[in-house]
C-alpha cells in the first residue's frame, strides 16, 4: 500500500516533481514538488493512504505464523510424551 500525496492548498491528486530550477537538478538537491491543479510549490506535501485494508481479512503471513506455532505445539507435545 501506498501513500498518496495531495495539494493542502486545493486538495488536487496530481503532485509532480518541480524541475524549474536547474541548480537543483545539477547538483542532486532535493526537488520541491509542485500541484499541477493550483500551481502550489513545496518541498512536502501531505499523504494519505490509498486503500484502506478491508477488515476481519487476515494477511497470508499471520494465517502462516498460527500454523507455525500450532505445528511446534504439536512436536514439543510429541516429544514429551515419548521421550
Amino acid at each position: 500500500m501506498t501513500d498518496r500525496l495531495f495539494c493542502p492548498r486545493c486538495g488536487g491528486r496530481e503532485i509532480v516533481n518541480d524541475w524549474s530550477n536547474p541548480f537543483a537538478v545539477n547538483y542532486g538537491a532535493p526537488l520541491p514538488r509542485k500541484c499541477r491543479s493550483c500551481g502550489y510549490r513545496s518541498m512536502i506535501f501531505p499523504a494519505e493512504p490509498d486503500e484502506e485494508e478491508p477488515k476481519g481479512r487476515r494477511r497470508p503471513h499471520e494465517e502462516m505464523t498460527q500454523y507455525l506455532v500450532l505445528i511446534a505445539l504439536v512436536a514439543a507435545a510429541l516429544y514429551l510424551a515419548f521421550r
